[in-house]
């Protein structure tokens, strides 16, 4: 069977808008809850914003992709079409080597709601000989272990239509490295952030993709297959770096230092 896995960054979608009498300003259908956190997490300009998550995706993100065991994967990196040349210019080089960046037109897109173009996108880019699909989502300021590619196509099963992996032990770390913590995390009715779908392409019927709905409410549209639940083998790591826009507690035990295999860079 034909494998197709792509890898989905998006790393400043709707990060710019023309009207930003409070410096930067996501656009008017993300939520005013989003915009509040924007704001709270101290960023005031949109190249505020992108000198501090250069700084963690070439440290975190970068180089846990660039290092996997597996390597039969396609990254795609999706920044907002608004973003100065000298800025794409800097993801694009340190993705070259194993990803694309893909410039997305906002404008474009504004018709759907939030990131619901995000499966489109990739559909577009799914091999017409593909038959088994699998898409995962990588935040840009977090990391995954070498093996987590070889995990997810190790537990995926083609006999299913379509079946969420969801690695649930995971690494939440301050960027400096002094504060780790080892945790397990369970969703009720989705899966954590790094969750992967697999999914059989039928013909004439777009796949699904794990872009589907927020990653915390993904459990009704497919069966939930949850990998790594032992504390022994951690698959993922969220930076908690005080500036996240959403979830910034530091869940789980604190440990000493991170297994083996996470080819991040803590300062």
């Amino acid at each position: 069977m034909s494998l197709q896995h792509l890898i989905v960054t998006r790393y400043n979608l709707f990060l710019y808008t023309e009207a930003r009498p409070k410096g930067m300003r996501p656009l008017g259908f993300l939520s005013p809850t989003m915009v509040r956190s924007y704001r709270r997490a101290g960023f005031e300009t949109p190249d505020d914003w992108m000198a501090h998550r250069l700084d963690l995706f070439e440290r975190f993100c970068v180089p846990s992709i660039v290092r996997q065991t597996d390597k039969t994967f396609e990254w795609i990196v999706l920044m907002d079409g608004r973003t100065p040349c000298s800025q794409v210019d800097a993801v694009r080089a340190l993705v070259e080597t194993v990803g694309e960046v893909v410039m997305i037109d906002r404008e474009a897109a504004a018709p759907m709601r939030g990131y619901q173009f995000v499966p489109s996108i990739i559909n577009a880019r799914v091999d017409p000989q593909t038959e088994y699909l699998i898409t995962t989502g990588v935040d840009n300021d977090d990391a995954v272990h070498e093996d987590f590619v070889a995990a997810v196509h190790e537990r995926i099963d083609p006999r299913r239509n379509a079946e969420f992996i969801d690695p649930v032990c995971g690494y939440f770390a301050r960027p400096n490295g002094e504060r780790i913590h080892l945790a397990q995390r369970f969703f009720a009715n989705g899966c954590t952030s790094f969750v992967s779908l697999g999914e059989r392409v039928l013909p004439g019927k777009a796949p699904l993709t794990r872009f589907c709905a927020p990653h915390s409410k993904v459990a009704g549209f497919a069966p939930v297959v949850r990998i790594n639940t032992s504390l022994d083998e951690p698959l993922w790591m969220r930076t908690i770096h005080g500036r996240n826009v959403s979830g910034q507690r530091m869940w789980g035990e604190p440990v000493a230092k991170v297994r083996p295999g996470f080819h991040v860079r803590f300062c």
